[in-house]
């Protein structure tokens, strides 16, 4: 399912014809009015102007004299995400596994390292791009389980941790 960032949280969202699934939870709407960058919606049974504006892959929405960002989210996007999160309920991972197929560029810990929330691992070069890997929580390298030049699978585990 498609998934924006909003003000630093991801939702997942799916359109249906004229109702929005927001994490599972069924929102109907209906545009009353377009223009330009303002758009007149009844959502439920109350009525919103929004006026929105786009700034490279961020939208930026006024609702209600409220500004809210967001990003939509590739499914690239979603899957790094939840590397860095520790998956998807957000806990800590004892393994870390790579989220796509790839190429190890540079391994930035060794075995038995203290590390911090967010903390770099690895480099993965995936599709011409270089991927960071961090980790989700503060935690210890039990042990690396690839070298750097290794090409790697997807959900390949990479990393070990305490």
């Amino acid at each position: 399912m498609p998934a924006v960032l909003i003000d630093g949280q991801t939702v997942s969202f799916k359109m249906e014809g004229q109702k929005i699934l927001v994490d599972g939870r069924e929102v109907n709407y209906e545009v009353i009015r377009e223009e330009e960058d303002r758009l007149l919606v009844k959502i439920g049974d109350s009525v919103e102007e929004i006026i929105y504006s786009e700034k490279g892959e961020e939208i930026e929405l006024l609702l209600s004299n409220e500004t809210v960002r967001m990003e939509v989210l590739s499914d690239r996007d979603i899957l790094l995400r939840r590397l860095e999160s520790g998956g998807p309920a957000g806990h800590a991972h004892s393994e870390i596994k790579a989220p796509m197929p790839g190429l190890v560029v540079k391994i930035l810990v060794a075995d038995g390292e203290r590390v911090k929330k967010g903390a770099k691992l690895i480099i993965l070069e995936a599709m011409k791009m270089e991927n960071e890997i961090r980790i989700a929580s503060d935690s210890e390298v039990a042990e690396v389980l690839v070298h750097e030049g290794e090409i790697v699978d997807k959900d390949q585990t990479i990393m070990k941790l305490r």
